[in-house]
C-alpha cells in the first residue's frame, strides 16, 4: 500500500480553513463584487465598498476583523496547523488594498493596536519539516485569499498531482479562464511531459532552515516546479528557483 505524503494531507486540511474563511461574508461579498465590477468593466468599480469611511486611494480596508467586528475571523486558518504557533497576544488579521483596477487581500499579524505584515514574524515554528511546510503554504495563501480583477493574473494554484489538477485548481479568481482538460490541448505534446512529474512536495531540513520543492500551476505562465530556501526564525524566504516549467499563457486579457 502506497504511502501517503504528509504534506498533501495537511495541505488538504488547510484547504478546507481557506474555503472556510473564504465563504463567509466579507470574502464572498467581495467576490459578488468583483463579478459585477468584470461585467461593468471601468464602471464605478468598487463603489460600495469604496465608500467606507476608512478607504484611502491605496487602502480600502485597513482591519478586516476590526470592520466585521468579529477578532477571530482568520482564526480557522491556523487550525489545520499543528505545527506553527503565534505569539501571545496576536492574531491574524488582514488589510483589503485596491483601485479601479485591482485589488489584493494581505494577511497581517496584529495585537490590536498595531498591525504587521510580513505575518511571519510572529508565526513560531517547531523545527520540524512538519512546520516549514505549514509556515510555507500559510504565507503563499496570505497572498491568494482575494485578488479582484486584473490582480487575478498574479493568481496560483499549488498542485501536488496529474490526476488531481482539474479540482486543485477550482476557484482561482480567474474564473474565465479555460478549464484545465482545454489547457492540456493547448500545450499539446507537453502534456505527456506534465503526466510524468512527481507532483508531490518534498521538504528537507536541517537545524536553521530546510528547502520546500513544489508545484504550482498559472493560467498566466504555465506549470512550474519550485526549489524554495526557507529559514526557520524568523521565517522567510532566502531563495528561490525553477527546477522545471512547462510555460502557458491563456492568452487572456481582462
Amino acid at each position: 500500500m502506497k504511502k501517503s505524503n504528509p504534506y498533501i494531507t495537511t495541505l488538504n486540511r488547510f484547504r478546507k480553513a481557506v474555503r472556510k474563511v473564504r465563504t463567509k461574508r466579507f470574502f464572498s461579498e467581495l467576490a459578488d463584487e468583483s463579478e459585477s465590477m468584470r461585467r461593468r468593466p471601468y464602471g464605478a468599480p468598487f463603489r460600495r465598498i469604496m465608500a467606507l469611511p476608512d478607504a484611502t486611494d491605496d487602502v480600502i480596508i485597513p482591519s478586516v476583523a476590526t470592520h466585521l467586528g468579529d477578532r477571530n475571523y482568520f482564526a480557522p486558518l491556523l487550525e489545520p496547523l499543528a505545527h506553527l504557533s503565534i505569539d501571545k497576544g496576536w492574531r491574524l488579521d488582514g488589510v483589503l488594498r485596491g483601485s479601479h483596477f485591482a485589488s489584493v487581500f494581505d494577511l497581517q499579524a496584529t495585537d490590536g493596536k498595531t498591525r504587521e505584515f510580513p505575518f511571519a514574524h510572529h508565526i513560531h515554528l517547531d523545527g520540524s519539516a512538519e512546520s516549514l511546510w505549514e509556515a510555507h503554504i500559510l504565507r503563499i495563501w496570505g497572498d491568494l485569499l482575494y485578488r479582484g480583477w486584473h490582480a487575478g493574473y498574479g493568481d496560483f494554484r499549488i498542485v501536488t498531482a496529474f490526476d488531481t489538477l482539474a479540482a486543485e485548481t477550482q476557484g482561482m479568481s480567474t474564473d474565465i479562464i479555460l478549464p484545465i482538460k482545454k489547457v492540456f490541448e493547448e500545450i499539446g505534446e507537453r502534456s505527456r511531459e506534465l503526466e510524468r512529474w512527481d507532483f508531490a512536495p518534498t521538504v528537507k531540513v536541517n537545524d536553521t532552515q530546510g528547502t520546500v520543492t513544489f508545484c504550482i500551476y498559472s493560467p498566466f505562465g504555465g506549470f512550474k516546479k519550485i526549489k524554495e530556501t526557507l529559514r526557520f526564525a524568523p521565517f522567510e524566504r532566502i531563495a528561490m528557483e525553477t527546477v522545471a516549467e512547462i510555460p502557458y499563457e491563456c492568452g487572456v486579457y481582462f
